[in-house]
């Protein structure tokens, strides 16, 4: 349980944290009658972060930790161009490298295309989470169970003539 209550107040440290970062990047392209380039930098770092987080989650079979720090994350890489150009570089069709930033702007449909692979992308990571076997208990010893009989098939394949030792009844 103690490891619940902390993973939980992780997890809420962590949600602040990419909040008040992102309201901070909201303000700074607000100030500068941008606020719809930090929407479109926003939706496609997001839609790229709950892409990676589907693809961990999945395979570490459970919920990736501090999820809104990687969509910050994703939101930052995203607008790496923007400040470049506060540097004094123009934007050029190379800086589609930090996840489209040039392209995202014509994407047919604009920002309803970008919503939709959001939402699309926030689904996925849920179903993935939501569709993880439970912690502990069979589904645990089923899965190596399985892993060692894949393990052993893949074995006797290999080496037709060798013996299975035996290491105990789940075996």
């Amino acid at each position: 349980m103690t490891s619940t209550v902390s993973d939980s107040s992780r997890d809420l440290r962590g949600t602040l944290i990419a909040a008040l970062v992102e309201l901070l990047l909201l303000a700074v392209y607000v100030s500068q009658d941008a606020a719809y380039h930090w929407l479109v930098h926003f939706l496609t770092g997001g839609t790229a972060a709950l892409i990676g987080l589907t693809a961990a989650a999945g395979c570490r079979h459970r919920p990736v930790t501090q999820p809104t720090l990687w969509v910050l994350l994703g939101h930052l890489i995203a607008i790496v161009p923007d400040l470049l150009f506060a540097a004094g570089i123009a934007h050029q069709r190379w800086m589609d490298l930090f996840l489209g930033h040039v392209s995202s702007y014509n994407v047919p449909g604009g920002l309803w295309t970008l919503y939709g692979s959001f939402l699309a992308g926030l689904a996925l990571y849920l179903l993935t989470i939501a569709r993880r076997p439970p912690r502990g208990g069979h589904s645990v010893e089923r899965r190596s169970s399985h892993a060692r009989q894949r393990c052993i098939a893949v074995t006797s394949e290999k080496h037709p003539g060798a013996t299975r030792v035996s290491r105990g009844p789940s075996q």
